[in-house]
């Protein structure tokens, strides 16, 4: 998953509701459903465009909507979170292509930040997931706001971000050395390990040996990190990027 300090205060909100949504409901996973909740519940004063797909439907209709997951073909794919402490939930591969859009989509329009615009984008643009079937079940205004998105990102100079600023637009193709869109919007923790090598994680064993437990699964092996600033979630990944560097690799 991409690194958070790129996304806009509204993208990293809807993030951290759709986590909290996931836990409240008993999921053990985070889906494209959970932050379509997320964005839903952002407020949308000074954006370019308006997000909803039902009129008069409110939040607790929606919830619920999520909670009975009422499509035949997605049930048997989720189930419910038996671990009586979910430390990190798992986000699904569905939420992994929305957020792989939505990077997409505002690298190809030059965006410096990925905003609700992009996230929604993403849901939109993501086939057969529970998110983009909910959003469908207004197909009109769906695809209205699907063109509405496509038109503010082909324009985006003469717009403002999500949080009322005008996008920056990066610097020109030609230049030298132009970072790699993974360069752009994330950040080397391993380099920057190895620039401070007396940084030292205290106390968060526990947590980076369960993140070591999800990444090493064959399948549902992408854990996500979501919290209030400064509670530490960055420094987690630190501590595990220290901890990857002094294990050596079996030989043969």
């Amino acid at each position: 998953m991409p690194a958070l300090p790129k996304f806009d205060s509204r993208a990293k909100n809807a993030l951290a509701i759709a986590q909290q949504i996931a836990i409240q409901l008993s999921h053990n996973h985070i889906g494209s459903e959970h932050l379509l909740f997320g964005v839903l519940s952002q407020p949308q004063e000074g954006l370019p465009f308006q997000v909803s797909f039902m009129d008069n439907l409110s939040n607790e209709e929606l919830l619920e909507m999520i909670r009975k997951q009422g499509f035949e073909k997605f049930q048997n794919s989720r189930k419910s979170n038996q671990d009586n402490n979910p430390l990190l939930p798992e986000i699904t591969e569905e939420l992994q292509k929305c957020l792989d859009s939505a990077i997409m989509v505002a690298e190809k329009h030059n965006y410096n930040y990925i905003g609700i615009e992009h996230l929604i984008y993403g849901v939109l643009r993501t086939n057969n997931s529970n998110g983009q079937a909910l959003m469908n079940l207004n197909e009109e205004s769906s695809q209205k706001l699907l063109d509405v998105l496509n038109s503010l990102f082909k324009s985006y100079n003469k717009g403002y971000s999500s949080e009322n600023i005008i996008p920056t637009r990066k610097k020109s193709k030609n230049r030298k050395n132009k970072d790699s869109a993974l360069e752009f919007f994330t950040t080397n923790i391993n380099q920057k390990v190895i620039n401070e090598p007396k940084f030292n994680v205290i106390q968060r064993d526990n947590e980076i040996k369960r993140i070591i437990q999800i990444l090493s699964r064959k399948n549902k092996n992408n854990p996500i990190i979501l919290g209030e600033p400064g509670v530490g979630k960055t420094a987690l990944i630190e501590g595990l990027a220290k901890k990857s560097m002094k294990i050596k690799s079996p030989s043969g």
